[in-house]
């Protein structure tokens, strides 16, 4: 077998970078994907993350990721991507079969999905499989990229739901969200795609209502359009297919906005109040409701775009600052948003903030010591801070100073300088007792 290594990336020294990659695919993944080769994967295509650092911690241990693009491919893949003029672009761990599995099986159309297997290729094969067997119709039109770190090194305990995210023998693998969005995002050949994460599920029919809207319509270059997006409660059957079908599940308390009591802002500046009070012209109709005309920075809009905009930047890695980021630079790359009327996607299930682990908080606050640097670097790019980002940041750090200081001053209340019952003959006015 012919492998065709790519140029070493950067900060990776290329003899030892070459060396891993080259131990990696013939001690582990090859003899691994023999084991699983009843399910087809194509491992002779391979490269390395663009950054070439990607850190398991603590301790910080600096790894290399392989990228494998079209691992698998789907037999209708050539011809139902010509035919559609969007895809979905999303990810997930390999372990998260269920959750893709089920946005897979509503989306009608392509799909470009990237995985990050900590176990290469146990669980990418795993998933192949599950997704033959359980929904035969989306595996023809799916393809799928795999990413594993270089090592090779399998996540101790990588459970259902762990995908990567918790401890391995070297610390903890960080799962990295914007290499996965990247990888999909770029291998989708419509000219639109759909960036969603694997736990957002389309109404049936939205794929041809999205493909008839986007036919009829003649939108400027940089624009997006805006999906809002719901959390509904589990029931058997299908999400629900129109918008009138989703307000009456909110009005039974059955359907709230995604984030809604985990982080607002999130859906903030979609207007979700005026969304709903809009009346759609019909449940088979898909229309420009309003455009977005403020654009906070922590706005995380699920949007359907054209090819190139702005990468996500693969320096946030886990969870934090991972799709704010990208949208906010759209923004600043002067990208207008508009909100769909009568198109929308679904989260299974009401979040709340106590579900969350304490590894993703801790990743969060790393991933904010990465934007501080991050907001100075893109207001130098494109000579703009419209939302006033740096001297809020600023004002953040004056306000915990300040903080402190009157944490500490509390603490230290005000004592004479020398014991109590003691004598001192350094106070001003005061002479020594006799």
């Amino acid at each position: 077998m012919t492998v065709t290594m790519a140029l070493c990336p950067p900060r990776v020294r290329c003899g030892r970078a070459t060396f891993l990659l080259v131990l990696t695919v013939t001690f582990l993944v090859l003899p691994l994907a023999w084991r699983h080769r009843t399910v087809p994967l194509d491992l002779t295509r391979f490269h390395f993350d663009a950054s070439g650092i990607y850190k398991a911690s603590p301790p910080p241990l600096v790894l290399a990721l392989v990228v494998v693009p079209f691992a698998a491919v789907g037999s209708e893949w050539p011809s139902s991507r010509a035919a559609s003029p969007v895809c979905l672009a999303t990810h997930a761990s390999a372990d998260r079969a269920a959750a893709v599995l089920e946005a897979l099986a509503a989306w009608s159309g392509p799909a470009s999905v990237a995985l990050f297997d900590p176990e290469p290729p146990r669980l990418t094969a795993h998933f192949i499989a599950r997704l033959r067997a359980g929904s035969p119709e989306a595996h023809r039109r799916v393809a799928l990229h795999a990413i594993f770190p270089a090592d090779g090194s399998p996540a101790a305990g990588a459970g259902e739901g762990d995908g990567g995210r918790r401890r391995n023998q070297s610390g903890q693998l960080l799962y990295p969200q914007n290499l996965a969005r990247n990888t999909a995002v770029q291998r989708c050949p419509s000219e639109w795609t759909l960036v969603a994460d694997a736990d957002m599920v389309a109404p049936p029919s939205l794929r041809r209502r999205l493909t008839a809207f986007l036919g009829a319509t003649r939108p400027r270059r940089r624009i997006a359009y805006v999906l809002p997006t719901y959390e509904v409660e589990r029931s058997p059957g299908p999400p629900p297919d129109s918008k009138a079908q989703l307000m009456r599940l909110k009005g039974e308390g059955k359907a709230r906005p995604f984030h809604a009591t985990v982080f607002q802002p999130n859906q903030g500046a979609t207007q979700l109040s005026r969304w709903e009070s809009r009346r759609a012209p019909g449940d088979d109709v898909i229309s420009v409701a309003h455009a977005v005309r403020h654009f906070p920075f922590w706005y995380e809009p699920v949007y359907a775009a054209r090819h190139g905009g702005p990468p996500f930047d693969e320096r946030f890695v886990g969870y934090g600052m991972t799709r704010n980021t990208q949208a906010y630079e759209m923004f600043l790359r002067g990208y207008t948003f508009e909100v769909l009327d009568n198109a929308f996607l679904i989260h299974w299930g009401f979040q709340e903030r106590k579900q969350r682990p304490p590894w993703r908080e801790e990743q969060s606050r790393r991933n904010y010591r990465l934007f501080q640097n991050w907001v100075l670097e893109k207001a130098a790019q494109y000579d703009a801070d419209p939302e006033d980002i740096i001297e809020k940041m600023a004002g953040d750090q004056r306000r915990r100073k300040v903080e402190v200081r009157r944490k500490n001053q509390r603490k230290t209340k005000k004592r004479p300088p020398w014991p109590v019952g003691t004598s001192d003959n350094r106070t001003a006015g005061r002479s020594s007792p006799t």
